[in-house]
């Protein structure tokens, strides 16, 4: 239960441990970090349009100040995070806080889409009103906690956004989307889903039992509402079966048109081929497949092909004795820094880094690579079920063992080759004229 009286025990007991949030500055940003749990919660009963705000606010005051287990935040901060400016009924606020405790929800507490789980908590364990501090003091339970305040998967949310919606459906519609800004397209869900993440669990005979009053009513407005008053605009899809729709997906565009470019990956040599066909060379030589593993994740690549072409030459050399153990003399090799030593062209002396060669391979590994970020983006992206069934497919078709991916699991080189599996599963292999286009952008202008 919550307890508005100040002199209460629990008050008492943690006031050493307490301490009031950083005050706001007016030119500080107001934007959260929103874990993907939180994003698409699934209500018992709809949350109003001042909760959602309410919720968001006491999560963004929490992660400025993490090493806290509960926080006390002064009316005079709070207001403005939530757009609520009547001060003659600030009670009521005290009321909403309260009725986050009792809003029961479920979300989804999974980190490895291979093992689903589903979490149902509050949104808020406890609520106090310091009455002569004009401030409220808030926590959440431990598990939430942990996902709130260090998300794995998260959207940055600009709270100054959410202050100009008014429908209730605003709010999920424009969090669920901003997490798609990237890829463009959001994943497929059946249109109960979304409805059951809008006005929560919908009984028997009620009019939202129908999709086309759902939609009139609820989600019309919602997508009206983001076109107008955020920055981005999506654009409703629907799937039928016959004539009955079964799910929805939206597509979502900037404003200005462009989508946010993928963070960068350090820059890679333009002839590094893939990991995937590095670790077939590695293992062709009779490297057991946990050594090839750890080749791979503690060497650079570069490394690994200079120290596979002097196997190769040792190996073809007639002037001297055959290798007893190609794999022995490669690990040799590439740990010793033999390959760097030994010019791969015999008879021709080197002055200085050579450029590397053009080839129609190099430059199709460079054009792939330039999608990979945007690929693990677009995963991540992905519904739970979504990102399951891709993973089942590619760990399907894993030649092998090491290669095999696992989330919850700091596998570069099984990282690696998943991002590349995803990477053509998702937009094939390029051609010709988008592999000169990307290399050449100037002639094709």
């Amino acid at each position: 239960m919550s307890d508005i009286s100040t002199t209460s025990n629990r008050q008492l007991a943690i006031a050493n441990t307490r301490a009031s949030v950083p005050v706001e500055k007016r030119s500080t940003s107001v934007t959260m970090r929103k874990a993907k749990e939180a994003i698409f919660v699934f209500p018992e009963k709809p949350l109003s349009v001042l909760q959602r705000r309410l919720f968001n606010a006491c999560v963004y005051f929490a992660q400025r100040s993490p090493e806290l287990q509960s926080w006390v935040v002064q009316l005079s901060q709070l207001e403005p995070i939530i757009g609520y400016n009547d001060s003659s009924n600030r009670r009521y606020i005290m009321g909403e806080l309260i009725s986050l405790m009792k809003a029961h929800v479920i979300w989804d507490a999974t980190v490895n889409p291979l093992d689903r789980r589903l979490s149902a908590s509050t949104l808020l364990a406890d609520v106090t009103h310091l009455v002569d501090q004009r401030a409220y003091e808030f926590s959440f339970s431990p598990k939430l906690r942990e996902v709130l305040l260090n998300p794995e998967i998260w959207q940055r949310i600009d709270l100054a956004i959410s202050q100009r919606f008014r429908s209730m459906g605003t709010a999920p519609l424009y969090e669920w989307c901003k997490r798609y800004e990237r890829t463009g397209l959001t994943s497929r869900w059946a249109w109960e889903d979304f409805r059951h993440a809008v006005v929560g669990i919908v009984e028997e005979g009620s009019i939202y039992q129908q999709y086309k009053f759902f939609k009139s009513k609820i989600l019309k407005r919602a997508i009206a509402e983001v076109n107008d008053l955020s920055d981005i605009d999506v654009t409703l899809r629907e799937y039928k079966n016959g004539r009955v729709v079964e799910q929805i997906q939206f597509e979502v565009r900037r404003k200005n048109g462009a989508r946010p470019a993928p963070e960068k990956e350090p820059e890679q040599p333009n002839s590094v081929p893939s990991v995937t066909a590095l670790l077939e060379d590695v293992l062709r030589i009779g490297v057991t497949p946990h050594r090839a593993a750890q080749i791979i994740n503690e060497h650079a690549p570069e490394d690994i092909r200079a120290a596979l072409n002097h196997t190769a030459l040792r190996d073809a050399a007639t002037n001297k004795e055959p290798l007893n153990n190609r794999a022995s003399f490669f690990i040799c090799s590439l740990e010793k820094g033999y390959a760097r030593q030994v010019s791969l062209t015999p008879g021709v002396a080197t002055t200085g880094p050579s450029a590397p060669l053009l080839t129609d391979a190099s430059l199709r590994e460079s054009f792939i690579r330039s999608r990979d970020p945007l690929a693990e983006a677009s995963f991540l992206a992905m519904a739970l079920d979504e990102q399951a069934n891709v993973l089942h497919d590619y760990n399907t078709s894993a030649t092998h063992e090491q290669l095999r991916y696992n989330p919850a699991k700091n596998s570069k080189l099984a990282k690696t080759a998943f991002i590349r599996y995803l990477n053509i599963r998702l937009w094939g292999e390029p051609s010709d004229a988008d592999i000169y286009a990307f290399h050449f952008p100037k002639a094709v202008a």
